[in-house]
């Protein structure tokens, strides 16, 4: 095969070597995993990563869950909008900014029902990606991400 040439080369040597294309193709690979496991649930995998957030500090706000999720504020409070709206969080103030939340009864039940089917989902990644990667992935989500105050919510 030649080598090739102009705008082709360029297109090569950036979906060869294009480390943004890599891990969004390998996270779409892995949401897909997480979120057919919690499908049957009614719950994707970015609902439970924040209830599990919420859960693990007790009461929150979508300001401090953003750096935790690495996700814009408006993002997080649209999809706490539409969990409050299943019954899984509730809110603690009254309408505003800096509103706080924890999780609800029915969010409780969700998150101890999805545990389950996250290992599922966890090991078959972990059999997609192998123990090298996993590994990798955990260093580096642990780099990029705040890790929330909490663990002592019930």
């Amino acid at each position: 095969m030649s080598q090739p040439k102009g705008a082709a080369a360029d297109a090569y040597a950036i979906l060869s070597a294009c480390v943004a294309g890599r891990t969004h193709k390998i996270s779409r690979v892995i949401d897909g995993v997480f979120n057919d496991a919690l499908r049957p649930l009614g719950i994707r995998n970015t609902q439970l990563t924040m209830l599990s957030v919420i859960a693990f500090t007790g009461s929150t706000t979508a300001a401090e869950m953003a750096p935790v999720l690495v996700m814009d504020k408006s993002t997080v409070s649209r999809n706490l909008r539409v969990m409050a709206k299943q019954g899984w969080i509730e809110w603690l103030d009254a309408p505003g900014r800096g509103r706080r939340l924890r999780l609800a009864a029915p969010g409780r039940k969700i998150l101890k029902k999805a545990r389950p089917r996250w290992q599922a989902a966890q090991d078959r990644a972990r059999d997609i990606l192998g123990d090298a990667a996993i590994e990798s992935v955990r260093q580096i989500g642990d780099s990029v991400g705040v890790i929330p105050d909490g663990g002592e919510a019930e």
